[in-house]
């Protein structure tokens, strides 16, 4: 498997983007194929076209490899199609005499290196912008939940899909929560996905410092505010893969939406919920909410071996241990007085961590 990393797009096409009268370009994937050979994806959305540069053992070739492709594809949902396009690929290679196994840079007079394990070309391209994962949508009086291809496509972008094993943090919040996404992914991206985050939606993002480890990071995150919000538009995206579930029974759009999305999809997944407690309320509001979930969701066997454990993020605590544990033997009465299920039937520990948050 190619170990791609995406990559700003300053330092690696400069070149490209001369030779191409200022054209930018708005994304690409840099990967290194066996340690030998080294590729370079480009995309160019307004053309619709996507180009592979692909270099040998530190002697670059600019000869670009058209491949025409739509920004709308994936990988993972036009598999037969994008393997033919990997095959003209490597046709289009060997007509600029670049064979797999021997590779010389035009115009040098240095011979052909020697025979090394064949190039493989995958494409990786990101589908789209959107993260949304989960929501509520509505036309015509009916109600409906909205469910994205979000965790196949993010999954399978990782370097190796097949041995890596993600894990599923999920963020409860509103103005706490996102500025720690700000400070994940950047100013100008979180406050894009802030704006459009409404309050019947959850989002997914994959935590792009953990993206080489054997045990990445997805972020799920979710608004909890006071005031009901509308439902998300239930006009289709065409960029990527959308299913709808009609809902049986008339569903309004009231507080409860998201926490029945949160218990009976998100919650037999996860493995951390961290709860802002500045956005929430303080500890009552959660414990209550925590307090309805253990009660709604009590099963003699667990889906899961591992249970998935609680976080609640707090500024109006003193640093020290002793603070934390005052803080977390008061959050555990206030939950024994909204139900007197035990909290760690369903869950593996509850703790809370004083963090002041500063905005960006």
């Amino acid at each position: 498997m190619v170990a791609v990393h995406k990559a700003t797009g300053k330092a690696h096409n400069k070149k490209l983007r001369r030779r191409r009268d200022g054209l930018s370009t708005k994304c690409f994937e840099y990967g290194e194929l066996d340690g030998a050979e080294q590729a370079l994806f480009i995309r160019y959305p307004k053309r619709g076209e996507f180009y592979a540069h692909v270099s040998r053992r530190g002697l670059p070739w600019l000869q670009d490899v058209p491949v025409m492709m739509s920004h709308a594809k994936a990988r993972v949902e036009y598999p037969e199609d994008l393997r033919a396009r990997v095959e003209d690929a490597r046709r289009k290679i060997q007509e600029h005499d670049c064979t797999p196994d021997t590779v010389s840079a035009p115009g040098s007079k240095n011979p052909p290196t020697a025979a090394a394990p064949a190039i493989s070309i995958i494409f990786v391209m990101k589908s789209c912008d959107h993260t949304g994962w989960l929501g509520i949508c509505a036309r015509s009086g009916r109600s409906a939940l909205a469910q994205s291809d979000r965790p196949a496509t993010t999954v399978d972008g990782l370097p190796s899909p097949d041995s890596q094993r993600p894990s599923l943090f999920v963020l409860v919040g509103n103005a706490e929560k996102s500025i720690a996404l700000q400070a994940v992914f950047g100013t100008k991206k979180a406050r894009r996905c802030v704006v459009k985050q409404r309050h019947s939606e959850i989002h997914l993002r994959l935590d792009p410092a953990r993206t080489f480890t054997n045990r990445p990071v997805l972020l799920a995150s979710c608004a909890m505010r006071q005031r009901p919000a509308g439902w998300i538009s239930a006009k289709r995206d065409r960029c990527h893969r959308e299913t709808r579930h009609v809902f049986r029974q008339r569903v309004s759009a009231g507080g409860g939406t998201i926490d029945e999305l949160l218990l009976y999809l998100v919650f037999p997944l996860a493995d951390v919920f961290c709860f802002f407690s500045d956005d929430l309320g303080g500890f009552r509001p959660i414990a209550r909410r925590l307090a309805l979930w253990l009660d709604q969701s009590r099963s003699p066997a667990p889906p899961k071996t591992a249970l998935p454990s609680v976080l609640i993020v707090t500024s109006k605590l003193s640093p020290g241990a002793e603070a934390k544990e005052r803080a977390k033997r008061a959050f555990l009465c206030m939950l024994k007085a909204e139900t007197a299920v035990s909290p760690f039937e369903q869950l593996s520990a509850i703790d809370v961590v004083a963090c002041r948050v500063v905005g960006v």
